[in-house]
């Protein structure tokens, strides 16, 4: 308790400081005092970022008359306040807007912070392949030792990435990264967050007993720091590792703690962790108290497994009626989590095509900005060369030089080609065939299936899915539909292959049409458009 005393204290203090210096410069130059105030602010939103962004409101009148650099200070500040707040960013027009002018007005330091808040805008808008590039940039902007609580917080945002994306040895990486700034700054929450982090690689990678060590390992450091949510938050992944490791003792241990104080946020995790474990000890009616809860508050995969428990609840009890009804039940929120699971599955696919993309554009333009570099070098050579000869002489060098050029230009064009060294389409199995084993064994796309795929038509349709693209701003489920629609699965088969029913398919083909041309149609007439494609 003292602790957060003296923290609370600490953080009104530096509030009070701030407001100090504020009021006394309202009698001094304008201009000249901005940088200052800015600054002891943006050391306040650490420590108390909702007093910090009281503070940046109060001034938003008075900022009109600041000069334009200033004021892209104030609005960068006032978006770092929101984060650390923990309030939604909303649309990415202002911070783009304070990017472009600090691209054109060089400071590294508010540069990589407004790429990162670029990044955090991205990640609010599910998009993952922008994100992660606006936090390269900003950590190409600041040395590895420099700048530390940004170091953390850029290395922690792109591990959440790579782990959204299936890169769990990449994501370990960068957590450990982040864990080595934070040591490195005596920065214990974010060792906290680092350590937990890198056990969850363990455990994404099914290896729950490297995972327990971490965990057991952050936890023992958030005890000495009395910080009780990180307390909570990592007995409940403790909770989950256990249940892993068919400890039920241990996980009820840890459950008991959890459940004395559970946050709104937490609820859905806890109250189904509750019923499993319950129901695994023979503690029916504490299970089934902890399953309604979940029906009325938790997601659609905290719903499916708690049906599950009922049923065997109620197997045991020989209630067959009752059973009936959960697995009924079960079995409508199985459904739903599978169309769930295929469309993040397909998200995921789009986001690694896309950034795969991304990745080959950026080496393009990389290589095509040294060639024009490596000509304008030659150019400057040249012209200094020719400031020292005689005309006569510079003619002759320069026809010298430019036949050698040519020469070697022919020369490395024939050596390419007799080389063999020609671009090879990779090697992509029959996704026809792969299909339709899914077909005959019911199954749906998985995210696997859909990485092959989109090789697949990037191979055998070339430009398909750019084509697609411009005709319309279509969503990833009615991609998906053109994608098997154009290797000639029928409707039946897509809606078995996306767990979709054939209706909501034609559908989808149908409402496509209108979006394309503006007017009604059917379903195959979308398909004569994808045919042209």
């Amino acid at each position: 308790m003292t602790y957060y005393k003296i923290s609370h204290a600490l953080s009104w203090l530096a509030v009070l400081a701030a407001t100090a210096l504020l009021c006394h410069s309202c009698n001094s130059n304008p201009q000249s005092r901005h940088k200052t105030e800015l600054d002891h602010i943006d050391s306040v939103i650490l420590q108390a970022p909702d007093s910090a962004l009281a503070l940046l409101n109060g001034m938003s009148e008075g900022t009109k008359g600041w000069q334009k650099g200033d004021r892209m200070h104030y609005d960068l500040l006032t978006i770092k306040a929101t984060d650390k707040a923990r309030i939604p960013l909303g649309g990415d027009s202002a911070i783009n807007r304070i990017v472009a002018y600090y691209e054109t007005h060089p400071d590294n330091y508010l540069l990589a912070n407004a790429y990162y808040y670029a990044g955090r805008t991205k990640v609010q808008e599910n998009d993952a392949l922008l994100a992660l590039v606006n936090f390269n940039k900003a950590q190409n902007l600041i040395h590895e030792d420099s700048v530390i609580p940004l170091n953390v917080a850029i290395q922690l945002q792109k591990g959440y990435i790579y782990r959204n994306q299936g890169f769990f040895l990449k994501e370990r990486e960068v957590h450990r990264n982040a864990y080595r700034y934070s040591l490195h700054s005596k920065d214990t929450i974010n060792m906290i967050f680092s350590i937990r982090d890198i056990g969850g690689t363990f455990e994404s990678l099914e290896n729950y007993d490297s995972c327990n060590w971490y965990l057991h390992a952050a936890l023992k450091l958030a005890e000495i720091s009395r910080n009780e949510k990180m307390i909570s938050n990592i007995k409940t992944s403790l909770t989950d590792n256990y249940k892993y490791l068919n400890r039920y003792d241990s996980a009820k241990y840890f459950l008991q703690h959890i459940l004395k104080d559970v946050s709104p946020s937490s609820q859905s995790p806890a109250f189904t962790n509750a019923t499993e474990i319950y129901e695994h000890f023979n503690q029916d009616d504490s299970a089934r108290y902890y399953a309604e809860k979940v029906l009325k508050i938790g997601n659609v995969y905290g719903k499916r497994d708690v049906c599950l428990s009922l049923t065997r609840i109620d197997l045991r009890r020989k209630d067959v009626k009752g059973a009936r009804r959960n697995f009924e039940r079960y079995v409508e929120y199985v459904d739903s989590a599978n169309r769930l699971k295929s469309e993040e599955a397909l998200a995921n696919a789009m986001s690694l095509y896309d950034y795969s993309e991304y990745v080959t554009q950026s080496q393009k333009a990389q290589s095509d900005r040294g060639k024009a570099l490596m000509w304008m070098t030659i150019a400057i050579l040249a012209f200094l060369v020719a400031v020292g000869c005689a005309v006569y002489l510079y003619v002759l060098l320069k026809k010298k030089r430019k036949k050698e050029r040519i020469r070697k230009i022919l020369l490395d064009s024939l050596s390419l080609k007799d080389s063999g060294c020609e671009a090879k389409a990779p090697l992509v199995p029959d996704m026809k065939v792969r299909l339709q084993e899914l077909l005959d064994r019911e199954k749906i796309i998985e995210q696997k299936d859909w990485l092959d795929l989109l090789d697949y038509m990037d191979i055998n349709y070339p430009g398909f899915m750019m084509k697609l693209n411009s005709l319309a701003k279509f969503n990833v489920s009615e991609k998906s539909i053109f994608v098997l629609r154009k290797m000639n699965f029928s409707n039946k088969e897509i809606a078995q292959l996306l767990s979709k029913t054939p209706q909501s398919v034609s559908t989808t083909r149908a409402r496509a049409y209108k979006k394309v041309t503006g007017k009604d149609g059917r379903p195959e007439d979308m398909d004569k458009i994808l045919e042209l494609l």
